[in-house]
């Protein structure tokens, strides 16, 4: 778990470029900056300044060398498998920039859905079924202890699944926020 804990660590992870790097990393596992570049379609040395950011802030590290035709490339590695956000923003310019996540969050997610969607033919079944939902309720501080606890379990669930024999690749996004009436 990596605890973010100020606006210039957030500021840094709020690039689409650098969270699809960290998830590769997390996804892949130690990978060159030509190899996340190739799968971001960016070119190598962009990766690289995207790379070097990361590992600034500590997200990043690197983890030896791969061996290539002309010279050893840098292999990088995530140093977490998760980021956790504060549930308090500590400053104005951290919730700026946490609310800036968020909306890099449901962007993301809709890129998701819509692929997802858009990827079947018409009249297949789906494997997965797409489930889309929002709901704004009124909780006690009681019941929100609870649904925390449910999302922090449902969380450590995935987190702990062998994804290498699994064959469906989701995206699950998950956000508590609340509203203003």
């Amino acid at each position: 778990m990596f605890a973010i804990q100020s606006a210039a660590q957030l500021r840094v992870l709020n690039s689409p470029i650098r969270l699809a790097a960290f998830a590769a990393l997390r996804e892949l596992g130690p990978s060159t900056a030509p190899e996340l570049a190739a799968r971001a379609g960016i070119r190598s040395e962009a990766m690289h300044y995207h790379l070097r950011e990361l590992e600034r802030i500590g997200l990043v590290r690197q983890k030896g060398q791969r061996a290539t035709g002309r010279r050893p490339q840098v292999l990088f590695e995530a140093v977490a498998d998760r980021l956790q956000l504060p549930a308090e923003a500590s400053t104005p310019s951290f919730q700026r920039e946490k609310a800036r996540g968020c909306r890099l969050l449901l962007r993301r997610t809709e890129r998701d859905v819509s692929a997802g969607i858009t990827s079947m033919r018409a009249g297949e079944r789906p494997l997965v079924r797409t489930r889309v939902t929002r709901d704004v309720v009124r909780l006690s501080t009681k019941d929100l202890a609870q649904l925390h606890a449910r999302l922090d379990a449902i969380d450590a669930w995935l987190m702990g699944l062998d994804a290498s024999s699994k064959p469906h690749r989701i995206s699950i996004s998950m956000v508590v926020a609340p509203v203003t009436d």
